[in-house]
């Protein structure tokens, strides 16, 4: 019998892509990937040695990991000080976002059966283009 929950994850992550996605570029050195991105916020609670409290991401993407040909799970995964451009922000700006969580977070999730990456940013630059 096929997996009917991970067809399930496919299909929702096919629709997101499709209806609710737009195009950004992953930034990692001096690579840059174009990748359909979704757009969300993360509302992250820290505990006592963390600082305490409730705190916002800037930004999330939520990116297919097959958008990013370099992805394996392993050493090759988002990390701290990548970068994600998005021209799409403001009429006539590009919004630069740091790859970046709070103390004691990690800066990317897998959800969907590891199908979709919900990376946390946070807004490093604002570019007149």
């Amino acid at each position: 019998m096929d997996d009917r929950i991970a067809a399930g994850h496919a299909h929702l992550a096919r629709r997101l892509k499709e209806y609710a996605s737009r195009s950004v570029t992953y930034v990692r050195g001096t690579d840059q990937t174009p990748v359909t991105a979704t757009v969300g916020k993360s509302l992250l609670r820290l505990s006592e040695d963390q600082g305490g409290g409730i705190v916002h991401t800037d930004r999330d993407y939520l990116i297919a990991r097959d958008e990013l040909p370099w992805f394996d799970g392993l050493e090759n995964v988002p990390k701290a000080g990548h970068r994600i451009e998005d021209v799409n922000d403001e009429a006539g700006q590009k919004r630069i976002y740091e790859v970046l969580a709070p103390p004691g977070e990690p800066v990317y999730n897998a959800s969907g059966y590891g199908m979709i990456l919900r990376i946390h940013t946070k807004l490093v630059k604002t570019v007149e283009t």
